[in-house]
């Protein structure tokens, strides 16, 4: 026989009311070693043969005119495992729109903002987008318990969290939506923010319904002293642990709460691998990918 290794690509020959059957084929040398051959990774895609076979006995050319080929995406196996951490991680909140919601520290007055207050100022960026890039910076002066560092994904760099702003989100500790007129700093916030949010908003949903829009605002609390974090939406894979117990997370990250430093190292050393990206070009969120 010729001294070569061929390899014939996965296929099955699919005979009508029978059990369809696997085939492949390799060629050895004549001293029965098979030669050495490099290895290469199964493709995106495998070929698919299905027919009737007349006669087994009939030659290839015979053969191959009763057989249908087609290329396809290769199907999983069903009861294929799958991670345990697949269930835990889940999307941040929408704090949207950010001239509304995301804030930066201000000059305080000269006679100062007061116990438990903090003068803050919206926080602006160049991916605003109308009609919220043409609205004024907010000022104000706000209960510091309603001011929450807030995780975005330019925040996020492989094994690294940069500096965060801050999010006025009425929510307490326990994880309540309260009602922001209980307190004087966030209501005159709030206000202002609902009634711009109001008259420019493309939803039926309030300020409030929106940033906690299918619960994942609350989902959060009570906040999670160790997490990680991971941007989906970036050209690459990139996760990095939170461990500030007062940071909220919003929507262009995924997160999970970890039991341990231990874990959540582990967690970003599997998420932040270019293995992890070069499979999951094309994956949704975080969710499909551990």
């Amino acid at each position: 026989t010729a001294a070569s290794v061929q390899a014939l690509r996965g296929a099955a020959l699919e005979q009508s009311g029978k059990f369809p059957e696997a085939a492949a084929a390799y060629l050895k040398a004549a001293d029965a070693t098979v030669l050495e051959a490099e290895g290469e990774p199964m493709g995106a895609s495998v070929e698919t043969w299905s027919g009737l076979i007349k006669d087994v006995n009939a030659p290839w050319d015979v053969v191959e005119r009763d057989l249908e080929r087609s290329v396809r995406a290769p199907a999983a196996a069903d009861g294929a495992p799958s991670s345990p951490y697949r269930d835990r991680f889940t999307n941040g909140a929408t704090i949207f729109p950010r001239v509304l919601t995301t804030v930066v520290e201000d000059q305080a007055s000269p006679v100062g903002a007061g116990p438990g207050r903090l003068p803050v100022r919206s926080a602006r960026g160049t991916y605003e987008k109308a009609p919220w890039k043409h609205l004024d910076t907010l000022h104000g002066v706000v209960e510091q318990r309603f001011l929450h560092p807030l995780l975005l994904g330019e925040c996020v760099l492989p094994f690294r969290q940069l500096d965060t702003p801050l999010a006025v989100l009425p929510i307490n500790a326990q994880g309540r939506l309260v009602d922001p007129g209980e307190e004087q700093g966030l209501a005159e916030w709030w206000a202002e923010a609902s009634r711009l949010w109001d008259l420019h908003r493309s939803s039926n949903l309030t300020l409030t319904e929106n940033v906690d829009y299918r619960t994942k605002l609350r989902n959060q609390f009570p906040l999670a002293p160790d997490r990680v974090v991971v941007a989906h939406s970036a050209m690459h894979v990139t996760a990095c642990r939170v461990q500030d117990p007062h940071a909220v997370i919003e929507h262009q990250l995924d997160w999970a709460a970890v039991r341990s430093a231990e874990e959540g190292l582990y967690l970003c050393a599997v998420l932040n691998s270019p293995a992890i990206t070069v499979a999951e070009i094309g994956r949704a969120s975080c969710r499909e990918r551990v």
